[in-house]
């Protein structure tokens, strides 16, 4: 049981990281929620989840739609962590 907490509290770690290294790479192309959305066909809403590190998961093939559509490479995306 306590792995399994473990695990979970390092999965929302990453996926803050993540949300802020998204965050941080639109902000830096001026770019808005509502363009990224048009750039990846990810919603706005889901975009918000990443950026606030609110999602359980992130498959890597949406996190390549958002590293091509911020013109940056994945592993950017997933610098920090």
């Amino acid at each position: 049981m306590r792995i399994a907490h473990a695990e979970q509290k390092l999965m929302h770690i990453t996926m803050k990281l993540i949300g802020q290294n998204i965050n941080s790479a639109r902000r830096s192309r001026n770019y808005t929620l509502k363009k990224l959305s048009r750039l990846t066909g990810i919603t706005i809403e889901n975009l918000d989840r990443y950026e606030l590190g609110r999602a359980i998961n992130i498959e890597i093939p949406v996190l390549m739609r958002i590293s091509t559509a911020l013109d940056i490479n994945l592993e950017k995306l997933m610098a920090n962590l």
